[in-house]
C-alpha cells in the first residue's frame, strides 16, 4: 500500500480527479476515513480482543454471545423492516456495526468525499489535532475477483466464520437509514484475529499499489472540513437526524471560531 502526503485541498483535489475516484468511475474504489494517520484497518472487535490478550476460540464464542445478545434484544430497538432477508451472520453485523457495537466488519464508503469528512471532522477537539489519513482500496473487475465472497451452489452467500488462512472480502447489506447516505460499504475477514491492512497487502499482491493512504495534514482539517461544508458534506448530511444537525451546528461553531482566531492573527500582525 503506497502512502501519498496531501498539501493541501487544491491538492486533494487534483489527486481525487487524476485517480477518477468520482464520477463514472468512483464505483469501483472504496474509501475509508481515519481522523488519526497512525490508525490502522483493525474492526472494533479486534481492538478489543487484542487489549485482553484474547485467543481466537476466546474471540469466536464472545462473537456468537453478543450477535445472540443482539438479536434477542433487537425487536425493542428497531423497526421491524430492517430484519427483512435473510437471516444470515453478515446481515446482523452489519446492523450491529451501523449502530456501534462490535463487530468484524470494517466502515468503508463509496464517497471520497464522504471519507474526508471522516479524516478530519475531529479537529478542535482534542488538545493536539492528528493528521488524519484516507485509504482507498480500488475494486475494478480484475481486482474485485479479489475480495468477492463465496457463492454456494443454491445461489446463497457464504461466509466462512473460521480458515486457517483468513481471507479478506468486501459486503454490502441492503441500505438502511444513515448507510444510505454515507453511501457504506464493508469489509470483513474470515480470521478474527487479523487486521484488513495486512490481508490488503498479502492479498492484493501486485496490485497492492493500487492501494493507497492519503496523508491530510493537521494544519489543513479546518480548511478541508469548511470546502466539504460548502459540498453540503456535513454531520447533518450524513447523519441525518437530530444528532447530526446538532452536530453540524458544533462544526459550524468550531470553524467560526477558528476563523475569528485567524482574522485576530493577521491584524495583530498588521499593527505590529
Amino acid at each position: 500500500m503506497k502512502c501519498e502526503p496531501i498539501e493541501d485541498w487544491k491538492h486533494f483535489i487534483g489527486y481525487v480527479h487524476e485517480n477518477k475516484w468520482v464520477g463514472l468511475w468512483s464505483e469501483a474504489f472504496l474509501f475509508r476515513g481515519v481522523s488519526d494517520s497512525g490508525y490502522g484497518l483493525e474492526p472494533s472487535i479486534l481492538r478489543i480482543l487484542q487489549k485482553q490478550n484474547l485467543i481466537e476460540e476466546e474471540g469466536l464464542a464472545l462473537e456468537k454471545e453478543g450477535t445472540d445478545f443482539f438479536q434477542h434484544e433487537a425487536h425493542l430497538h428497531f423497526n421491524e423492516g430492517l430484519f427483512a432477508g435473510p437471516a444470515d451472520p453478515l446481515s446482523w453485523w452489519a446492523l450491529m456495526q451501523h449502530y456501534g457495537a462490535p463487530t468484524r466488519l470494517l466502515d468503508w464508503t463509496r464517497s471520497v468525499f464522504a471519507a474526508a469528512y471522516f479524516a478530519v471532522k475531529d479537529v478542535g477537539q482534542r488538545k493536539r489535532t492528528p493528521d488524519g489519513a484516507i485509504y482507498v482500496l480500488p475494486l475494478g473487475d480484475e481486482q474485485h475477483k479479489l475480495w468477492q465472497l463465496p457463492v454456494s451452489k443454491n445461489g446463497q452467500v457464504f461466509f466462512p466464520l473460521r480458515e486457517a488462512e483468513p481471507g479478506l472480502f468486501t459486503y454490502l447489506r441492503r441500505p438502511f437509514g444513515r448507510m444510505s447516505t454515507q453511501q457504506g460499504h464493508f469489509t470483513l475477514s474470515s480470521g478474527i484475529l487479523v487486521d484488513h491492512r495486512t490481508l490488503i497487502d498479502n492479498q492484493a499482491g501486485e496490485h497492492s499499489k493500487q492501494c493507497t493512504k492519503l496523508i491530510i495534514p493537521a494544519g489543513q482539517k479546518n480548511a478541508f472540513l469548511g470546502y466539504l461544508r460548502g459540498l453540503n458534506v456535513t454531520a447533518a448530511s450524513l447523519f441525518p437526524d437530530k444528532d447530526g444537525y446538532g452536530r453540524s451546528i458544533e462544526e459550524w461553531f468550531r470553524l467560526k471560531a477558528a476563523q475569528c482566531g485567524y482574522m485576530k492573527t493577521i491584524g495583530k500582525d498588521k499593527q505590529a
